[in-house]
């Protein structure tokens, strides 16, 4: 009888394979648990089947297990299909990330741009552009394009919104070139804008500003405040340009003539202001009624508005007197805001008292300030709608730039007059000129001369009350019958070689013409008296100083014209000068000895024409 074997286990198999593995009672070797009978290959009686039998089922198990799995995760995805898809703006999420960021400002491209600039080498000084949002960035970057193609001053851009703002996109999307747009290009955004809170913007704004103002030296801030910047943005420039000591300055949409300014001059925008007098005669309530509504009229955005002071006469009609009660200036302003003065002479002066008529005119305005400006006018013109935009204009570039500081100390004003010069006097190739001959109808006169023509005037009075007195070869025929006023500011201006700088039209035939280009035009739309003066329009400033390449006036080739309108040139002028000092202390100042070393008259010395 044969004793039976034990069961074999996963762990002894390997303990056992040396005795099993050769069968009992053979010579042969053979697999564990298999018998051979009678060439039959049979399963172990013991354990029942072979392991490799068992092990491909247990494979064969795991594949039905995972093939059902999967069957089971397809139903479920096919299950899930959306039967419609929504648009495609649908699709994304374009909500921009919770702005509650409110950690340290950092900025980690701007030291890039500003480290190795230094401002005192950039002789043409800086101006900076700055933007936050992308709706500012096309118009903005094309205006620092603008100005940057002319030279005349070194132009940074500075992006300081929550969106990255790439220079060569924004060109691109403009069709400027890069070599077209000569400007620096500064990424001012902070860390994590994305993500940061208002007042984090804020501050990173302002604390970016402190830096580009600390590197660049600028001169002033050009920006888009409409509602097309961020909020954030125009709090922290109107926070801290003030402290920053610079004007900040927007950008129209359109005529934006302070792009032709240079750094000095922009320097300046928030020192000018200007005052209007109105010197109203008798019988002339129509004609200060269609000025009146012409100033009103005027363009003066973003701008203040001027004060307007009107001296009107003793007998005042009932139909101005309605029209002054009704009127608003500034227009739109509440009553408390109105900067509207109106003064009535008590009667008319005698016709041979000129000096009541010189104190009256003076004394209406007296600047706080040589940046203070009064604008002098008749109500025989009226005035165009971009007048304002022009004389601050070239009040800035004819008194502030760099290119105009050789004769800046000259100009005693900008008559608004049109000039035609006569045939057989020489004609200026530009549209503008300095001429000795004073505007008593539309003229601009500068503070720090205004107070000199008080001052000369003050000392005539003294000299002559009446008067009466004149020199031999008085200047200009046209101001023989004058107000007093004009003739010693016509005396000033010879004796002290003051210039007015003035609009010129080359052509012999009357001024009321308007030129094809769109340079000069003259605003006329009634019929007017032969005493009234068509003032200067433009349908754009720029346009209308757009000759000689662009580059308006320049004091080297601007056109000089003498007291009586004829050219000259700066020696024949000097020489002018000498002889009419010694006329002007001899007959007007009444001294014995008319000779004056003209190197020590002076604004303060003008008391040696009068023996003083």
């Amino acid at each position: 009888m044969a004793t039976a074997r034990r069961p074999l286990l996963a762990g002894d198999e390997r303990h056992s394979k040396k005795s099993d593995d050769r069968l009992p009672g053979t010579g042969v070797s053979g697999v564990s648990g298999v018998n051979c009978v009678n060439g039959v290959v049979g399963v172990n009686a013991v354990n029942g089947e072979h392991p490799l039998w068992r092990s491909v089922r247990q494979v064969r198990r795991r594949r039905i297990v995972f093939a059902l799995l999967a069957v089971w995760l397809l139903y479920l995805f096919v299950r899930n299909i959306p039967t419609t898809l929504p648009p495609v703006s649908a699709r994304y999420d374009h909500a921009l990330p919770l702005q509650d960021y409110d950690g340290p400002v950092k900025f980690y491209k701007l030291p890039t741009t500003l480290n190795g600039f230094n401002y005192r080498l950039a002789n043409q000084g800086t101006v900076l552009f700055a933007f936050s949002s992308l709706k500012s960035a096309s118009a903005l970057v094309s205006a620092a394009c603008s100005m940057a193609r002319q030279r005349r001053v070194g132009v940074h851009v500075a992006v300081m919104g929550r969106h990255e703002v790439d220079r060569d996109s924004v060109l691109a999307l403009n069709g400027i070139a890069a070599a077209d747009c000569p400007i620096t290009w500064h990424d001012a955004q902070p860390n994590l804008a994305l993500e940061s809170t208002e007042a984090r913007m804020t501050a990173a704004v302002e604390a970016a500003l402190g830096y580009l103002h600390y590197s660049l030296d600028m001169q002033a801030l050009l920006f888009d405040n409409s509602r097309r910047e961020d909020d954030f943005f125009r709090a922290a420039i109107s926070a801290r340009a003030p402290l920053m000591g610079i004007p900040a300055i927007r950008v129209p949409d359109r005529d934006a003539w302070m792009l032709a300014l240079d750094a000095p001059a922009l320097r300046q925008w928030n020192e000018v202001s200007i005052e209007i007098v109105i010197r109203a005669p008798a019988e002339s309530s129509a004609s200060l009624i269609r000025l009146l509504k012409s100033i009103q009229a005027a363009d003066y955005s973003a701008l203040l508005h001027p004060k307007l002071t009107i001296e009107l006469p003793a007998a005042l009609d009932q139909g101005l007197s309605d029209f002054l009660a009704r009127y608003r200036w500034p227009p739109r302003a509440p009553a408390s805001s109105q900067a509207l003065t109106l003064r009535r002479r008590l009667d008319a002066p005698a016709p041979g008292r000129l000096g009541a008529a010189a104190v009256s005119t003076l004394e209406s305005f007296y600047p706080a300030n040589a940046q203070a400006h009064v604008l002098v006018l008749s109500p025989d013109v009226e005035l165009s709608p971009n007048y304002y935009h022009l004389l601050l204009f070239l009040i800035l570039d004819a008194k502030h730039s760099a290119r105009s500081s050789s004769i800046s100390d000259q100009l005693l004003g900008i008559s608004l007059e049109s000039e035609t010069f006569a045939s057989g006097k020489a004609s200026p190739s530009q549209a503008w000129a300095l001429t000795q001959a004073p505007s008593g109808d539309a003229a601009l006169y500068f503070g720090d001369k205004w107070i000199q023509i008080h001052n000369y005037a003050t000392l005539r009075m003294h000299a002559d009350p009446e008067w009466r007195k004149s020199v031999d070869s008085p200047p200009g025929g046209q101001l023989a019958n004058s107000p007093a006023w004009m003739r010693a500011t016509a005396e000033l201006m010879q004796a002290m070689s003051y210039f007015m700088l003035q609009p010129v039209f080359t052509t012999a035939s009357s001024p009321l013409v308007t030129d094809e280009d769109g340079h000069l035009v003259l605003k006329v739309t009634e019929p007017r008296s032969a005493r009234e003066h068509p003032m200067l329009s433009a349908s754009s400033v720029l346009g209308l100083l757009a000759d000689d390449g662009n580059q308006g006036w320049t004091p080297e080739t601007i056109p000089l014209f003498n007291a009586h309108g004829l050219a000259a040139t700066r020696d024949t002028m000097a020489q002018e000068r000498t002889s009419y000092v010694a006329q002007l202390a001899r007959s007007v100042g009444g001294c014995a000895s008319a000779s004056i070393d003209l190197t020590s008259l002076t604004a303060d010395s003008m008391s040696l024409l009068f023996c003083g």
